[in-house]
């Protein structure tokens, strides 16, 4: 028993509540502390399936032929950049997104069949299973295949059969695999094919059951890898060589014409005074002039223009002002002169001279001339610029000619340009088939396939499987993991309490006392007397402790105890019978009731009408009448007898309470030995008018469910005190001598 020291003991003997990482109604879950006492409990059956799964690995390994596994290694090719004769031999170089193809390749059902007829491996009942005789678990393994297939595959409808067409494509890989395909199917299924990292490096390996064997098959495949592609490559050459020749006769015929085409059009092309350069450099100069004639024109129109707005608003002699003509100036220097003449007469003469009469008449005569003269320079200016129209409308009549012809030149020099790029695309594509033709040639004997073997397999001196040891490892490890994993299946469908830690922690309830498994004859009525001085000492020391504690429970004494269990045979009688022992062996005066009249215990008396239990119950007897001394336990015992009606019917609540007040009043101490609480009520009747519960629990036995149920019943009850004894418990050391003298 294990107690807090920081509380009192009286607290202490209380039920403590459960251990929340334990059990929370039917919940259950473990920690390791729980695993290892459940492992070391079990440990017998750990050892046996650790032992049976060894069993079984020896018998396997002996009945387990032995492999080897040999591996060759593979250079597949060069990056993209190594090829040496041009693009004829880079059909060969590899990349990375190449080596997934050339694995497939290793990997074929073609060169596989090259393998197999090479190595005869269609006659070796290795590979071959035909030649192989059938045991009978491959013929069930067969027959139950083909049973569970004639179930799941309906059988198929009835049509028309097949054109011959058909037929022929449908077997056309066998017929390429010449009937080799158990064998090709086996030996894929043996043979591992990998990449070195990201290299272009790729192993061989083959496992057999024959060491030279799988050696030769390992080496037989990189070799058949590279005649392979030697032979692909004489094929593709001569399949290129046979497309050259005629593509070169296409593409030669291809090059003449285009040469011809260039040929005919420059000789239709127009040269000499009309060539581009000439063009260009007419079109320089009509441009000049053109731009030259039409500045003329603007500077003409404008002064023609200008002169008219003045003649027409101001009159001929203000457009004469702005006019730097010859004739206009005489005109205008002999007005000036006349004017002279005229203001020389007035002075000398006056007004009514008739000398100012003629020379008025000469002043307008000149002023009409001027008048005259100004038309006649407006009409000339005028027609100046009709001339400068002219002018400039030839000039961009002739600059549009030049440069509609300077456009045709281009667009010829186009066309011809074209036509020289055709010739010349044609020439070179003529001059790259040529060299690939020449090349080619070389191609046909050079047998460098850009792929080498780096190294053949060896026939290894030790199989590769079994590994003797690493199987014995791993069959120990998955014994050991069987066994846990059954010992904690075991422990989850029927959870039990193994020891007194085990009670608080997955019950919630305190340990008052445990008892070792107890080896009696007689009964419980006469086991102090018949225990052997072997077991007196630990059986009389967990008595005194459990009434110790229950007598300390709390400060007022205990005086009425029932002692109950959830089921049958889980050591409730004895655990009464000895606390009863030991109450009376403390001097107090003890009563030990009977209360089980379905399988009674303690039978009353030798006679049969000797009043029992159920007789006091029905008030056909008294109390005293009853009880019986029982020397060997130094108390009272009231017997019962066994009922033959229901007699739950007995113990209504009046009666008990009774019978429990006036064994109160008689005796120190009461024990009552009632049945089990599950399956019949007679332990409630007594639970809720008794000072405290003693809750049997057979350690190992009892699972923790039917206990969690007979509890809830007796909290129903509303029963005050409830506490557990573990009984059929272990022994051990604890107190060890303490007690011996008892």
């Amino acid at each position: 028993m294990t107690f807090n020291r920081d509380l009192p003991l009286k607290d202490m003997m209380r039920p403590v509540p459960a251990d929340p990482g334990a059990v929370e109604g039917d919940s259950f879950r473990l920690n390791i502390d729980m695993l290892i006492k459940i492992v070391l409990r079990r440990l017998w059956l750990l050892a046996i399936v650790v032992g049976a799964v060894l069993m079984l690995a020896i018998y396997g390994l002996s009945k387990t032929t032995p492999q080897y596994v040999a591996g060759a290694e593979l250079l597949l090719g060069e990056p993209a950049s190594g090829a040496p004769l041009g693009d004829i031999l880079a059909e060969r170089v590899l990349n990375s997104q190449a080596v997934e193809r050339e694995l497939a390749i290793l990997k074929s059902n073609r060169l596989l069949a090259q393998v197999v007829l090479a190595l005869e491996l269609d006659k070796d009942p290795e590979f071959n299973a035909a030649l192989r005789p059938e045991t009978p678990a491959e013929k069930f393994v067969r027959e139950l295949k083909g049973t569970i297939k004639s179930f799941i595959t309906p059988p198929p409808e009835p049509g028309p059969a097949p054109s011959a067409q058909v037929e022929a494509a449908a077997g056309a890989e066998q017929d390429r695999l010449q009937g080799l395909g158990g064998t090709i199917a086996s030996l894929k299924g043996r043979l591992r094919i990998r990449q070195l990292g990201d290299s272009y490096l790729v192993r061989v390996t083959m496992v057999s059951a024959n060491r030279k064997k799988a050696a030769a098959i390992a080496n037989t495949v990189v070799d058949q890898y590279i005649a392979q592609i030697v032979e692909d490559r004489r094929i593709q050459a001569e399949r290129f060589a046979s497309w050259l020749d005629r593509r070169l006769t296409t593409i030669e015929k291809e090059v003449e014409a285009a040469e011809n085409d260039v040929l005919e059009f420059r000789a239709s092309v127009i040269t000499g005074s009309d060539s581009a350069e000439r063009l260009n450099q007419q079109m320089r100069e009509l441009t000049t002039k053109l731009i030259s004639a039409r500045s003329e024109l603007l500077a003409t129109e404008a002064r023609y223009t200008k002169l008219q707005q003045i003649h027409d608003d101001q009159g001929p002699l203000a457009a004469a002002d702005v006019l730097d003509a010859p004739v206009i100036a005489n005109y205008r220097a002999t007005i000036a002169e006349l004017k002279r003449e005229e203001a020389d007469v007035i002075r000398r003469f006056g007004e009514n001279a008739s000398q100012l009469i003629t020379l008025r008449q000469s002043i307008d005569s000149l002023n009409k001339d001027i008048a005259r003269e100004v038309v006649r320079v407006l009409a000339e200016i005028g027609n100046s610029a009709e001339i400068s129209r002219a002018v400039v409308d030839s000039l961009e009549n002739s600059l549009t000619n030049i440069e509609r012809l300077t456009v045709e030149r281009a667009r010829e020099q186009i066309e011809l340009r074209q036509l020289d790029r055709v010739a010349e695309a044609s020439r070179l594509v003529y001059e790259r088939f040529f060299d690939s033709y020449r090349k080619q040639q070389e191609v046909q004997n050079f047998e460098d396939t850009n792929a080498a073997v780096i190294s053949y397999a060896s026939p290894p001196f030790a199989p590769s499987t079994p590994k003797v040891l690493l199987t014995l490892v791993l069959a120990t490890a998955a014994g050991g993991m069987l066994g846990l994993g059954i010992i904690v299946l075991l422990e989850l469908r029927r959870r039990t309490v193994k020891t007194a830690d085990d009670v608080p922690s997955q019950l919630g309830l305190s340990v008052f006392g445990k008892f070792p498994k107890v080896q009696t004859q007689r009964g419980a009525r006469h086991l102090p007397a018949v225990l052997n001085p072997r077991m007196l000492p630990k059986l009389t020391q967990g008595a005194v402790n459990l009434r110790s504690y229950v007598q300390l429970l709390r400060d007022e004494p205990i005086k009425t105890v029932l002692v109950t269990s959830s089921l049958q045979k889980e050591g409730k009688t004895s655990t009464a019978a000895m606390l009863a022992w030991a109450a009376a062996r403390a001097g107090a005066s003890c009563v030990l009731v009977d209360g089980d009249l379905r399988n009674p215990s303690f039978i009353g008396g030798t006679e049969d009408d000797a009043p029992t239990l159920a007789d006091v119950l029905e008030n056909r007897a008294s109390v005293a009448d009853a009880l019986r001394f029982e020397p060997s336990m130094s108390c009272y015992v009231l017997p019962a007898r066994r009922a033959f009606e229901d007699p739950s019917n007995l113990f209504d609540s009046a009666r008990v309470s009774k019978l429990l007040e006036t064994l109160r009043n008689r005796f120190d101490f009461v024990v009552i030995d009632s049945p089990p609480v599950l399956g019949v009520s007679d332990a409630l009747a007594f639970g809720r008018h008794v000072d405290l519960v003693l809750f049997a629990v057979r350690s190992g036995s009892t699972s923790i469910s039917d206990i969690t149920r007979a509890l809830r019943l007796l909290q129903v009850m509303r029963v005050s005190e409830i506490g557990a004894v573990l009984t059929f418990s272990a022994p051990d050391n604890e107190g060890r001598g303490y007690y011996d003298a008892i």
